[in-house]
Parts: structure tokens; C-alpha cells; sequence
């Protein structure tokens, strides 16, 4: 009991694994549920207070864990969803980010619309955290990932893409600012287990994975959604925190929808819409070191467009 209070993320981790069954099967309101909804956030705070903790819960990880939290990312429940996807957005590295991938070759159903589609912006928002400093091994399965998940979008009709795709170029700029030049050399053994794959490379994974080109972006060849143009896409939103001088508007522009859609619930103030934005097109002088990482900037008088308006009521 001692050793769990000086580590509480030995007693958390473990425990993920065993809510594999309600997540992957959509439960809610349930008892399970509540309890991982709990897990997930002490960790948050754990991980997002200190790296130290973030070095912590990478130690006692596994496939396992990261399985989990990759489905819940796509969970019907938001909480479930977000939680999901903001643990494994802070903890993803080398040995865990072939599970994201996987999932991002799952299909999205016409018939699951926005929850399908916000699923998969979860989880590319995940990839995005680890583009700019990953193995070349992953690089390479990253670049691919992309390819196929471009080439479905162009495919898919109906509903709004805009995110999906800003998510795509964004994580392609990280890929080609990565000089890492790194290879993993035999550490990913436990990720490249046939049985932890529904969608990507069932048979044969691990010889195909070993033998991919290395950083398709730093050897110069094609891939068909290279854009020639570096575009900085933030998630922003403009909350009003009441008359309070030159501190009443704030916005805040995060890496990450994630990151965005939590930053904004605060009960208190009175948020726009998250909404993507190109920081070229922005008129600005931001601080840098805001929650999550974010752009961010207060003022006397509300931001005027491209940043989100704040509704007239609550």
C-alpha cells in the first residue's frame, strides 16, 4: 500500500488492460466505465504535472495498455473518447505507436458519421505528438499510414474533413522537421506481435516492417500527400472571462483538437467552437507557453476573425 502512494502509476497502469472488454464493446454509464473514466484522469494529472511521471507510466506500459486507450479513443462516450486520447497523446512513444497506427487503418463506417470521423482525428492527433521525434522504423510506418489514410478521405463522401486533413498536413511538416535519424534495432518486439493487429499488416508484419524504406521524406521519394507548403495548423478558440480589463478575451490556439476541446470547458467563461486555423492567417502576438503547450494571447476587446467568435449566450 506504502509504495503504491510514493508510485501511483505502478497501481494505475496495470490496471487499464482490464477494462479491454467494456471499451472495446462501447459500454456506458456503467460502474466499469465510471471506474476507468477515474483511472484515466488520475493518470492525466500525473503525467501532465511532471515528465518525470510521463517517463514513469512508459516504463510500465505495454501493447496491452496501449490497445486499450487506442480503442477508447474511438469510444461512443466523449469523456471516454477524450480521456482515451489525451493519456496515450502524453505517453505514446517508439514501442507503443504501431498500436495507434493500426487503428488508423481501421474503416469508418458511413453509418458511424461524426463519432467514426472524430475517432480517427483522435487518433491522428496522437500521432501528431510523436511525429517530430520518432524512430525512422516509425517514420516510415507513420509515412505510410498517412498515404492510406489520404487516399481515404479522397473516397469518403459526405460530412466535414477539414480537420482530418489539416491533422495530415500538420503531421507531415513534423515528419519532415524529424532529424532523429535513429533505428529502434530489434526494441519493438513487443509491438510487432501479429495478434495485437485487426486492420494493418495481420501476417508477415514484422518482415515488412523491418524491410520499409527508411524516412520516405528524407530520401526524397513521393508520396502522394507531400505538400510543397509548410502550413501551421492550431486549434483555437476565443472564451470571455468577463469584464475584467485587458485580461476579458483570451484565445488560445493548441497542437492538438485534444487538447483544445479540453482546454475550453471551464464552466466559468463563456468558449467559442474549437475551430482549426492556419497561424500564417492570424494577426497576432502570442506567449508561447500556455496549458498544453498553446499559442495564447488576452485582450480588452474580442478577437476579431479568422479566430472563432464567442457565441452571444451561453
Amino acid at each position: 500500500m506504502l509504495e503504491s502512494v510514493r508510485d501511483p502509476l505502478s497501481c494505475i497502469v496495470p490496471q487499464i488492460p482490464e477494462f479491454e472488454f467494456q471499451i472495446r464493446n462501447n459500454e456506458r454509464n456503467t460502474a466499469a466505465i465510471g471506474a476507468y473514466l477515474s483511472l484515466t484522469a488520475a493518470a492525466i494529472l500525473l503525467v501532465e504535472d511532471e515528465f518525470i511521471n510521463v517517463t514513469r507510466f512508459r516504463e510500465l506500459d505495454s501493447a496491452e495498455v496501449a490497445q486499450v486507450l487506442a480503442i477508447g479513443a474511438g469510444h461512443k462516450d466523449r469523456s471516454v473518447r477524450v480521456n482515451s486520447a489525451r493519456l496515450l497523446a502524453s505517453v505514446v512513444d517508439n514501442s507503443t505507436l504501431c498500436i495507434v497506427l493500426d487503428h488508423l487503418h481501421q474503416p469508418v463506417p458511413p453509418q458511424e458519421g461524426g463519432v467514426a470521423v472524430n475517432a480517427r482525428a483522435n487518433l491522428l492527433g496522437i500521432a501528431r505528438a510523436a511525429a517530430s521525434w520518432i524512430s525512422i522504423e516509425n517514420q516510415t510506418a507513420l509515412a505510410a499510414t498517412l498515404s492510406y489514410t489520404f487516399r481515404t478521405i479522397s473516397q469518403e463522401a459526405g460530412g466535414d474533413l477539414s480537420k482530418t486533413r489539416e491533422l495530415v498536413t500538420d503531421i507531415e511538416r513534423r515528419l519532415r522537421a524529424n532529424e532523429s535519424g535513429f533505428a529502434l534495432q530489434g526494441e519493438l518486439d513487443d509491438c510487432l506481435d501479429p495478434s495485437l493487429y485487426r486492420y494493418w499488416i495481420p501476417q508477415n508484419f514484422q518482415d515488412q516492417f523491418t524491410n520499409m524504406n527508411p524516412n520516405p521524406f528524407l530520401a526524397g521519394l513521393e508520396s502522394p500527400v507531400l505538400e510543397t507548403e509548410v502550413v501551421d495548423i492550431r486549434y483555437c478558440y476565443q472564451e470571455f472571462r468577463g469584464d475584467s480589463g485587458n485580461d476579458s478575451y483570451l484565445v488560445a490556439c493548441h497542437t492538438s483538437p485534444i487538447f483544445c476541446e479540453q482546454a475550453k470547458e471551464n464552466p466559468q467563461t463563456q468558449s467559442s467552437e474549437c475551430v482549426p486555423l492556419d497561424m500564417e492567417t492570424t494577426s497576432w502576438a502570442p506567449g508561447t507557453d500556455g496549458l498544453f503547450g498553446s499559442l495564447y494571447q488576452y485582450s480588452a476587446t474580442e478577437f476579431p476573425a479568422p479566430f472563432p467568435a464567442v457565441p452571444d449566450e451561453f
